[in-house]
């Protein structure tokens, strides 16, 4: 088995070599690569990728998201692991996962933090002996319209014989669901100065560093646009003809972000919400917003959810849940969930006391 080790401006040769354009299975999807690539946080001698090939196959792989850790005065180079996947067929799976995971711990000087992870991963993280949960944020998941086609079966993969069943169920069910929701719930009179994407904008800039001044990344508006303009997540016939080459999510025909700026009508800033929808979930991976806006940005919530047919919203961010809670009684059901964040042992040690101050999308949950 022969194991690689990729650095951000090793990228574009991986993707133009013959072995990237003939495998049946890549390490990374060419929209992370092109993120990576355009990315103002990596540097060229970053360590983004680790994989493991036998016999010319992808066996396994871990990437890293380079980023910073604001402690105090002090900007720390650091990085989440961004994604981690082993072949069940593999010979040596553990053997692998270690490997792979000994490669970024060596590139990052085990400033590592890994979180949003499937149950596998989990447990891999939890039961090694180099990483501790060092934090876990309370979570609400808020379910809008029927979306059983797609819960159940991912969650009772025997219930597939089922699924014209179950689309019957979503199709009939959000006809009664979309039709309450539209006379009860929608507001025609929303008149407040709503404005989109406004990237370039001085003032907003301002306003979000003022707003994130106790965060442990804070993320610029200039960063946010990188996260606009290379997602992950791609709705092209050539994502979707390659979709089945990546493990992890890529394509998605509906795909849509944006970033929506509330403002009084003497242009003040009540509140600014990055907007994330995928696979008809709803996310919001950034947001800000002053006292008694709440009001105002709960009614465009309850708009926008009903305009874009959101299935579910998942909210990580006391402030925003708290707001869905009062604003977006609409949901037919509520779910409580958790985020825990791993850091390498040696990391946690080199931070003393700091308490870790997130945003929902934070890392790569930023892009998912």
């Amino acid at each position: 088995m022969e194991i690689k080790i990729i650095r951000k401006k090793e990228l574009s040769v991986l993707l133009e070599s013959d072995w990237f354009r003939e495998a049946n299975q890549w390490p990374v999807s060419r929209a992370r690569a092109a993120s990576t690539l355009n990315s103002p946080l990596a540097k060229e001698e970053d360590v983004v990728l680790t994989f493991g090939v036998k016999g010319g196959k992808l066996v396994g792989y871990m990437g890293a998201f380079p980023d910073r850790l604001l402690v105090g005065k002090e900007k720390m180079e650091m990085a989440w692991i961004s994604c981690f996947w082993v072949d069940e067929t593999a010979e040596n799976k553990g053997i692998l996962a270690l490997a792979l995971l000994r490669n970024l711990q060596k590139a990052w000087k085990n400033r590592l933090i890994v979180t949003d992870l499937s149950p596998k991963a989990e447990a891999f993280f939890s039961s090694s002996k180099q990483f501790v949960l060092w934090e876990k944020y309370r979570g609400k998941r808020c379910y809008m319209r029927l979306n059983l086609h797609q819960l159940l079966p991912a969650r009772f993969p025997n219930s597939k014989p089922l699924l014209p069943v179950f689309l019957l169920i979503d199709v009939v069910g959000n006809i009664f669901l979309d039709l309450k929701n539209k006379i009860f719930y929608y507001n025609k009179n929303l008149k407040n100065n709503i404005e989109e994407n406004l990237f370039g904008d001085k003032t907003l800039e301002q306003y979000i560093l003022e707003k994130q001044k106790s965060e442990s990344v804070q993320r610029t508006l200039s960063e946010m646009k990188w996260m606009h303009n290379f997602p992950w997540i791609k709705s092209d016939e050539a994502t979707e003809a390659n979709k089945n080459k990546y493990y992890f999510s890529s394509f998605d025909k509906n795909f849509k972000r944006k970033n929506i700026v509330f403002k009084k009508e003497t242009g003040e800033i009540l509140g600014v919400l990055d907007v994330l929808i995928h696979k008809g979930q709803m996310k919001i991976p950034f947001g800000y917003f002053e006292s008694g806006a709440e009001k105002i940005i709960g009614i465009y919530l309850r708009n926008f959810i009903i305009n874009e047919k959101i299935n579910y919203i998942t909210i990580y961010n006391e402030k925003i849940i708290k707001l869905i809670e009062e604003s977006t009684s609409m949901s037919w059901l509520a779910r409580d969930f958790s985020r825990p964040y791993y850091i390498h042992k040696k990391f946690l040690k080199e931070l003393k006391n700091h308490i870790p101050v997130f945003q929902d999308g934070d890392g790569e949950c930023g892009f998912t």
